[in-house]
């Protein structure tokens, strides 16, 4: 249930901040609310957003074809462009743009196509897993991971239309700064992934101080939530003072009342936005490090090679059980690899490392490998096989009573461990 409560959020809430903006503005251009066809325009950026995380559900559900992180590029290069141009403009509900060159409306229709192409294929791929490794989906367990899935998308929704309604209910002038403090933080975020994409295949030159980088914003995942909770939570709160401290005025009773109505709105949308701010802060910090607590995870035990071989004993290793090894290479690197037998004849075998995570490193729950850093589940008859947060692969050879890694393997890896 846990589990996939908090994908939900860590997933989507990018798309919901960016959404609840991008509309918020909308609403404040002339333009918008004048013609039907720049609402057509907007629409279809929801269907065709909308189509692509559909169609990338349904490869990846059925075909190899597609790696997710080239298909997160293609939306993470246009995006950051999007939002440059989105940032340079300068958006705000008092924008007065001329019909002829209504630029802000394209780039948000734009956005609003690649947010949801974005944040819509994890939200397609959750459903699918629920009844992995069970019999029936008339089952608590079931059950557990669909209630999970919902409370997430509820916290969601209700950020969004909260963030959205406290924005349009500001005044003007106030708003101005928060929203562009609050773009520019969904831009430094889209910076990170399409680094942390581009770094990891190899499409930037390598760099230590790049990838140090990228580690550290990896590390602290939150970050750019928390910062988004800052700025929202800081106009919430600013607006609740004011909603207290404002008399309603009124030229007859009738006025005094519709006044003090607005003034209690205000209070309330902006208690609505602390809560739900508070809501996802405890998830994602409280709530997940008691979900992603776990066993004790010992040290890699130092495997010795002999001619160039690694020898490990299969009484040993083949217990079903995630096994942790370290080899310092010739340059002094220490290199790590996990092994577990996946059946009677299969064995996973793998670097303590993934292409997305880095050097991070694995442990095992029940039958499922987890990613330490990024708390992706894999089941162990995965281990040994490429792509997403997988351990990388690691070749390996069988002998009677033996399983062997080539020391020339764990060299040609080191880099990933310096």
């Amino acid at each position: 249930m846990l589990l996939y409560f908090l994908n939900v959020l860590d997933n989507t809430w990018p798309m919901a901040v960016a959404l609840a903006l991008i509309f918020t503005v909308f609403i404040g251009l002339r333009e918008f609310d004048r013609g039907r066809g720049y609402r057509r325009m907007v629409w279809l950026g929801l269907l065709v957003g909308f189509l692509a995380a559909l169609t990338l559900t349904i490869l990846r559900r059925q075909t190899g074809w597609v790696v997710r992180e080239f298909y997160d590029l293609g939306v993470l290069w246009p995006l950051t462009l999007a939002l440059i141009g989105w940032v340079l403009a300068y958006p705000s509900p008092e924008s007065r743009l001329t019909v002829s060159s209504p630029i802000t409306l394209y780039l948000g229709a734009i956005q609003v196509a690649l947010w949801t192409a974005m944040g819509l294929p994890n939200l397609f791929l959750y459903p699918l897993d629920f009844g992995v490794g069970l019999d029936s989906v008339f089952n608590i367990e079931y059950l557990a991971k669909v209630t999970g899935y919902s409370l997430g998308i509820i916290l969601i929704v209700i950020l969004a239309f909260g963030l959205a309604s406290q924005a349009q209910a500001t005044p003007k002038k106030l708003l101005r700064g928060f929203l562009l403090a609050s773009f520019l933080v969904l831009l430094a975020l889209v910076l990170l992934k399409t680094a942390q994409i581009m770094t990891v295949r190899g499409l930037l030159p390598r760099s230590k101080s790049l990838t140090r980088l990228v580690i550290f914003f990896l590390e602290r995942e939150n970050f750019f939530l928390y910062a988004e909770a800052l700025i929202w939570g800081s106009l919430a709160l600013i607006q609740m003072i004011l909603s207290r401290l404002t008399k309603p005025l009124g030229g007859n009773p009738a006025l005094i009342r519709k006044a003090r109505y607005e003034l209690n709105k205000r209070f309330s949308l902006g208690t609505l936005i602390v809560i739900t701010l508070g809501a996802m802060l405890w998830s994602v910090t409280v709530l997940k490090a008691y979900h992603s607590r776990g066993p004790r995870i010992d040290e890699p035990l130092a495997a010795t090679a002999v001619n160039g071989r690694i020898e490990m004993d299969l009484n040993v290793v083949g217990d079903g059980q995630l096994h942790r090894r370290s080899f310092v290479t010739l340059n002094g690197t220490v290199v790590r690899f996990i092994v577990i037998r996946k059946s009677d004849t299969a064995y996973g075998v793998g670097l303590d490392a993934c292409d997305i995570c880095g050097p991070t490193g694995y442990y095992q729950r029940g039958d499922q490998v987890i990613c330490k850093l990024c708390d992706v589940v894999m089941n162990k008859v995965t281990i040994g096989f490429p792509g997403g947060c997988n351990p990388v692969p690691l070749d390996f050879k069988l002998e009677p009573g033996k399983l062997i890694v080539d020391v020339k393997n764990l060299e040609r890896e080191k880099r990933r461990f310096e």
